[in-house]
């Protein structure tokens, strides 16, 4: 009788860990689809950066997916396109200042 109630409750435990595991996962998914429309929409709009994120966010939901190794590629793209963006906006001649004044 003890060992039946006993069998009884571990099957429960068992069997409410799967279901919250399982929606975890599935709120992952959607998670992951949301990020990705986001990032579509900001290149949509022209916001590079605003994609970026986005698609590194749909990246670090669940990495191994179809849509997490698009959103990788993307990210990917999108962060060279970034770093000469802002190399480009670095260059120039710079003044170096010690305690307010400029040092040459």
């Amino acid at each position: 009788m003890l060992y039946t109630i006993t069998k009884t409750i571990y099957f429960s435990i068992l069997l409410l860990i799967s279901i919250h595991l399982f929606g975890q996962d599935s709120k992952a998914i959607e998670l992951q689809s949301h990020w990705n429309n986001e990032a579509k929409k900001n290149l949509n709009r022209n916001n590079l950066l605003g994609g970026f994120t986005s698609y590194h966010f749909a990246d670090e939901m669940i990495p191994n997916s179809e849509l997490g190794k698009e959103s990788l590629k993307f990210s990917d793209s999108i962060k060279t396109i970034l770093r000469n963006t802002l190399k480009n906006n670095l260059e120039g001649i710079w003044e170096i200042k010690v305690f307010g004044r400029i040092k040459s």
